[in-house]
Formats: C-alpha cells, structure tokens, sequence
C-alpha cells in the first residue's frame, strides 16, 4: 500500500525535521538533480534531507531511456516538507497533455504547492527510438494550464528559449556559460515580447544544469565529466540534428563539437570525450578543489544579479559538495 501526505497530515519523523532558517534574500536560488538509473535501486535522501535543511530550493529528476521523472519527485515530495521537487523533464511524447496535467495537479496538491513541472520535447532519438512517436513539431504541444502551477520547459535552441520566454516560468538549459549567458537569456527576453502578460528575468527562473566535481586533482574532476558532455554534444541526435552540438558552436567551439561528433559517430568515444575542451568544462561546471569552486561561483553569481540566472541546480551533487556551496551562495 503506498500512502500519500499532503499539508499538515505529514508523517511525525518528517514534520518535525529541523530546517535551517532562511535569512533574507539571496542572489539565486541552489537546486540538485537527482541520480536515477534504469534499475533505481533507491534515491539519496540523505543527500535531499541535507539540501534542504541548507537551504536549497528545489531537487529534480529526470528521465530519458530509464527510469521516469514522476515517481522519484512523488518519493522526495512525501518525505520532505520544505524543499521543491521538479521533472526535469516530463516527455511530452511520452503522455497525453491531458494525462500531464492530471500528473501535475495531482502532485501540486499532495505537495502542498510544492510540484514543479518541468516539460520537454526531448530530442529525436528518445522520441523515436524510444517511445516510437514522430518528432514532429514539439513547440507546438507546450501550453500553461494553470496559474498556480509554475511550468518550465527544457531549452537550449533559441526557438525553443523564445517559446519559454513566451509560455512558461522558467527554462532549464542542459549547459550554460555564464561568460555567455546571453546565448540562453537573450532569446528568452524576445520571446517575453509575445507574452500574453508582460514579464521580464526578474519574473522568469533560469535554471542551468551545472555539474560539480570536488578534488584536489583538477584534471580528474575535468575527466569524470567529459563522456557526459562528448555523449550529448557528439551522439544525442543525428549529424544534422543535434541541439547540444548546435549550442556549443555557438558558444564558440566549432571545431571541437565537430571533431567530438566525428568521433563519436565514428563509434570512437574514448576518443570522443578526450576531445572535450578543457575551456568549456571550465566555463560551464564547478572543478576542483573547495576554493577554487568558491571562486567560479563568482561568476554565476555576477549573472545572477542581472536576473540571468535564477537557480543553479547542480549535477554530480554530494553532501560534501552541497554544503561548499551552499557556505558561497546562500
């Protein structure tokens, strides 16, 4: 039997959890991505109960092959009582947009209002190759049902970054640079200029995909990211279609998304993930030791103060690394 508490009827081991106090505002918000696999043998829940006893704003899982987004967010919504819990993202071709929003306001209220729904396209491979649908046209199928309900898409292409500026409340980047941070910010404020309501950053939530890596040794933090980054740049797409490559070229690494993909496709993905510039891991990620990280969320938070970023939800997170940054930000 599984047994949902919503509001005050939460259970006496979680209502009563000491839940570090928030002391006037700070520059952006802290969020972590959850670790799912196929198998999901269990979720860290000593990792989520630390983040939000520091503070943190929100927690988020994913889903692309494996497991789905919903079931770890409704497990980390019923044992928590403070922190926000998101998909990041809900596959639209993976459901009716009916069936979404049943989803999604049925979390809200078992929640108490603390449900945030994170939709996205996906990419042609999972959609095709997974669930079997068409690709079609995506950005057609985003819609806000209700007020209440804060909705963000999953966004790199500057069509996809209008359409969040357009509809939603906030947009989660897969990768960001805050050296750069109006290839993702720009577009969202064009489409602003179609909304139905006026809004600017200030009322939007960029949320990026940041990953950390605490160590001494900073070319080992750099080398347990690069098959992630030379997975995506190189191979989640076809040649001619791959909104990771698409990003980092306009980021400035042409030659290195090229040459990430020719090797990637080439079936060559040591190869692949060697070739990841040391530059974009640096620009786009936390590595190294505690101060060096302290001194690259400097820059974040310089962004944050133009309303450029609202969250910084970060990937590979630990306790360990939790409480470095949260110490630095919050």
């Amino acid at each position: 039997m599984v047994t949902f508490y919503c509001n005050s009827h939460l259970p006496v081991d979680v209502a009563e959890r000491t839940i570090a106090p928030q002391e006037g505002d700070t520059i952006m918000k802290l969020g972590m991505l959850l670790r799912t696999s196929a198998a999901l043998s269990g979720l860290d829940m000593d990792a989520v109960l630390e983040a939000e006893r520091l503070g943190y704003d929100s927690a988020w899982a994913g889903e692309a092959y494996g497991s789905d987004a919903v079931t770890p967010i409704a497990w980390v919504l019923a044992r928590t009582v403070k922190i926000k819990g998101g998909t990041s993202i809900m596959q639209m071709p993976a459901r009716t947009p009916a069936c979404a929003a049943m989803t999604a306001m049925s979390l809200q209220a078992l929640s108490g209002g603390r449900f945030l729904c994170g939709l996205g396209p996906s990419g042609p491979q999972v959609v095709e190759g997974w669930h079997g649908q068409p690709f079609g046209k995506p950005l057609k199928s985003i819609m806000h049902p209700n007020d209440d309900l804060k909705i963000y898409t999953a966004a790199i292409s500057p069509a996809g970054l209008r359409t969040a500026g357009e509809v939603a409340d906030g947009v989660l980047p897969f990768i960001m640079s805050p050296e750069r941070a109006d290839l993702i910010a720009r577009p969202v404020e064009e489409g602003m200029g179609k909304a139905s309501k006026k809004k600017t950053l200030a009322d939007f939530d960029i949320a990026p995909y940041v990953r950390i890596r605490i160590g001494d040794d900073v070319a080992a933090c750099r080398d347990s990211i690069r098959p992630e980054l030379a997975f995506y740049i190189g191979g989640m797409g076809a040649r001619d279609k791959n909104f990771y490559n698409d990003l980092a070229m306009r980021m400035g690494y042409e030659a290195a998304a090229r040459e990430i993909q020719d090797l990637f496709l080439s079936g060559k993905r040591q190869e692949a993930a060697a070739a990841v510039p040391d530059a974009l891991i640096d620009e786009t990620c936390l590595v190294g030791p505690k101060s060096r990280i302290k001194d690259q969320l400097e820059a974040w938070k310089a962004i944050a103060r133009e309303n450029k970023i609202g969250t910084l939800l970060l990937s590979g997170i630990t306790i360990e690394s939790a409480r470095v940054v949260a110490e630095a930000v919050l």
